[in-house]
């Protein structure tokens, strides 16, 4: 891990470094230097600090120069030191003198550059031969139990599959379930070194402390950890997905920055809001379908310049297309509302994107609350449909697809597939995207949504928006690259013509 301090004093002695870290000092009048080898026109350095710390006042030319490579909430300033720019920008961390050696191990235990996430699903979960209810698979995500689970606690359920914890970054994780009232249940966590079955430590976890992300610190050296389910009571006890990632504490959710919401069925999604340039547009990314949990486009946002905001679906394997309870739904748009309210916009500086799964996000939220515009690469808007070409023209290529109708509509039937595409197309006919535009590259013969294009055009009002479609020949899967290079233009014409807009207001005034 690398620290880096700009400042007029080394402060490296105050500090106790772990050996692994490694501390860079530069004075401010020095920052024109340090900074030569990011600068090359050919092979860069990678400016790859965990951390930045201002301990002095820094010259706005310089501010200048170091604005590219500074990201949002890694940025450190020392108390007293007046750089109001960088605590907006950059949502600076700032602490005093005497906190900054406590807050260097935060930043060694917890800055990390790397995300990791993923899912353990029920099909890892084993139920205690004990229980004599009724055991129920709702698809691949969920495990329902109905029965009498006893007086006394005892275990009904383990999950085979064990969580790896470093001894450097600890976990957390977010077991997803349903009860009965009448059913209690906790939850018993058990450490072991890696490559040993000695039990180290137990932990047990009960329905209060559950409301919270279960944190595991690691042992002395890499350690597992075995998750089972103990219940009393009579009942249904509907078990899902623990989602699990390293933990950063109270620094973010996956990446520095991260935040996560869960609506009243312990259903997540995460977001992350990043202030750029503080100057229009807003600029919103939906992640695609991923197995591995975490947010996508960070540094292709980040390049754009201006202040953007990562969502991420955690649900299922790879996500569950952003649609949710009426809570779910209402807390994205507000983080999007709030985001455009902080940032002193309205939605006509809103640009919302995605691809793939990201699209049905994108499409369905810019129709909540309108946009500038829509950016769509690989449209998904019929996610019956998509569902019901599992068997007809993909042959079982995509099984998360029947998980996501059972988990949206409660069951899998052609009715229910019918009325799950209802619901976006009722959105789009619906829609306040009016005097706005959506461009949307589709593949011709898309394999998951064959209608997806046709389906924006003929239910979107004509007369006030515009869509604007480049086909490509080939499958959902195909063409990626050359969709994505559209879609980076898309988003290169969209700027500069917010950035004539700027120069007119500025050249009027």
């Amino acid at each position: 891990m690398k620290i880096l301090q700009i400042g007029q004093t080394d402060l490296r002695s105050e500090v106790k470094l772990e050996q692994s870290t490694k501390w860079e000092f530069w004075e401010v009048e020095q920052i024109a230097e340090f900074l030569v080898p990011y600068n090359l026109p050919k092979k860069p350095a990678r400016f790859n600090f965990a951390a930045v710390i201002f301990t002095s006042t820094v010259p706005a030319e310089s501010l200048k120069m170091l604005q590219k490579f500074l990201q949002a909430y890694r940025v450190v300033i020392l108390a007293g030191v007046q750089l109001p720019e960088l605590v907006v920008r950059y949502s600076a961390w700032q602490v005093t003198q005497e906190q900054l050696p406590h807050f260097v191990k935060d930043i060694e235990r917890d800055f990390f550059l790397s995300q990791y996430g993923d899912n353990a699903a029920i099909e890892s979960v084993e139920v205690a031969r004990s229980f004599q209810g009724d055991i129920k698979y709702r698809g691949r995500h969920q495990l329902e139990l109905t029965g009498d689970f006893g007086t006394e606690f005892k275990p009904i359920a383990t999950f085979k599959r064990g969580f790896y914890i470093s001894e450097k970054n600890g976990i957390e994780l977010w077991p997803v379930f349903e009860k009965s009232a009448a059913v209690e249940l906790k939850f018993v966590v058990r450490l072991a070194h890696v490559e040993d079955i000695e039990i180290q430590k137990t932990l047990e976890f009960s329905k209060a402390q559950l409301d919270e992300p279960l944190i595991l610190e690691g042992l002395d050296g890499n350690a597992t950890a075995t998750v089972s389910i103990w219940a009393k009571g009579q009942g249904t006890l509907v078990l899902g997905n623990i989602n699990n990632r390293l933990t950063r504490h109270q620094y973010g959710t996956l990446i520095m920055g991260g935040q996560r919401f869960t609506d009243h069925k312990r259903q997540e999604f995460f977001y992350y809001f990043d202030p750029g340039n503080l100057k229009p547009p807003l600029t919103v990314y939906f992640a695609g379908w991923q197995p591995r949990t975490g947010f996508e486009g960070y540094f292709m946002m980040k390049r754009l310049g201006h202040p953007f905001i990562l969502f991420a679906d955690p649900r299922l394997e790879g996500g569950s297309f952003y649609l949710g309870s009426a809570e779910y739904e209402a807390k994205i748009k507000a983080v999007i509302e709030e985001s455009l309210a902080k940032l002193g916009f309205t939605n006509k500086e809103l640009v919302l994107s995605g691809i793939s799964m990201g699209t049905t996000g994108a499409i369905y939220y810019g129709s909540k609350i309108g946009a500038r515009a829509v950016i769509v690469g690989k449209p998904l808007i019929n996610l019956g449909t998509i569902a019901l070409n599992n068997t007809l023209h993909r042959a079982n290529e995509f099984d998360t697809a029947l998980d996501l109708l059972l988990l949206q509509q409660g069951k899998n039937s052609a009715k229910a597939a019918t009325e799950l595409d209802q619901r976006m197309l009722q959105a789009l006919k619906n829609s306040q995207l009016t005097a706005g535009q959506v461009l949307a590259a589709y593949m011709r013969e898309d394999d998951y949504d064959g209608t997806a294009f046709h389906d924006l055009v003929e239910n979107l009002q004509a007369d006030q928006v515009k869509v604007i479609g480049h086909g490509y020949t080939g499958r959902h899967n195909d063409a990626s690259n050359k969709v994505i290079a559209w879609f980076l233009k898309q988003y290169e014409l969209l700027l500069q013509g917010f950035e004539r807009e700027g120069q007119d207001e500025t050249d009027q005034r």
